[in-house]
């Protein structure tokens, strides 16, 4: 994928019901923001959903949120100049 100014990190765990609308949003305001989908091993829809959406994934090796967002910082490339985190009901 090409380099962004901008990663956005979002830890997930059956989060079907917003992921959607949290990864349009981004995409929609920010629309070369690589997305990085952390999953806490799901277990409803939320991997298929953000598969569909194109957003890069991550499955969650480890136990809460303070892992999920270490693992998606392994994945920052080094010429990102910002990241961002965002829970996956857009908080």
């Amino acid at each position: 994928m090409a380099n962004s100014n901008l990663d956005v990190i979002i830890p997930t765990l059956n989060e079907q019901e917003g992921v959607a609308h949290t990864i349009n949003e981004i995409k929609q305001t920010i629309n070369d923001a690589r997305i990085i989908v952390v999953d806490g091993n799901s277990t409803d829809k939320t991997l298929q959903i953000v598969k569909d959406l194109g957003a890069e994934i991550i499955v969650q090796k480890g136990n809460g949120k303070g892992c999920a967002i270490c693992q998606g910082l392994t994945k920052i490339n080094k010429d990102t100049r910002y990241i961002a985190f965002i829970d996956a009901d857009y908080t």
